[in-house]
């Protein structure tokens, strides 16, 4: 797939695009301070995108990758793939598959890197009665950050004061209210 040039500038972070248009002859690929290579990463999720700029380490990029994926979009853990969805990196685990991943652009003479992530979701335990809820039978509170039923405990309306969502699968949307703001560490109790 050949880009434009234009095309080739979303991959830039909007700070350095000035940059890059600037030195565009030179290359912008490799870095003296440091031991690395300067990428552009895009991460993208289902609802947002962000592109940063990484100086990937020659030792352990993927490690350096999933810390970076993790501190940009805190509300879950990711599976990593590459362009699409269906070209799941599980086994991106060694420096050669990652670097082989990188693309460098045509006009501009930069390395970047598109990685899509897709939320690794784990089982939920019932706020009440402690079972473990599977996607057919979890009920999650509007309001509070962590606080789910399973069915059961919902039909006796044990958390009546919030409005509860049905999640049916792990491709059921939430709202981006529910995880964009939610705190990396919760407490335990939700005040009901």
């Amino acid at each position: 797939m050949t880009l434009t040039k234009e095309e080739e500038l979303e991959f830039i972070p909007q700070e350095r695009r000035l940059d890059v248009l600037v030195n565009a002859q030179k290359t912008i690929c490799e870095t003296k301070e440091k031991k690395g290579r300067i990428v552009f990463v895009t991460f993208a999720t289902k609802f947002d995108k962000k592109v940063v700029e990484i100086t990937l380490d020659e030792e352990d990029p993927l490690s350096q990758l999933y810390k970076t994926a993790q501190e940009i979009f805190p509300y879950f853990s990711w599976r990593f793939c590459l362009d699409e969805p269906t070209n799941l990196i599980e086994g991106l685990s060694n420096k050669r598959r990652v670097f082989g991943s990188i693309k460098q652009s045509r006009f501009y003479n930069f390395l970047y890197l598109v990685i899509t992530l897709l939320p690794t979701y784990h089982p939920f335990d019932c706020d009440e009665c402690k079972a473990e809820c599977n996607w057919n039978n979890r009920y999650k509170c509007t309001i509070c950050a962590d606080y789910d039923l399973c069915r059961q405990c919902e039909a006796k309306n044990l958390h009546a004061n919030h409005a509860m969502l049905r999640i049916l699968s792990s491709d059921t949307e939430l709202p981006k209210y529910m995880y964009m703001s939610s705190p990396s560490f919760v407490s335990e109790h939700c005040s009901k």
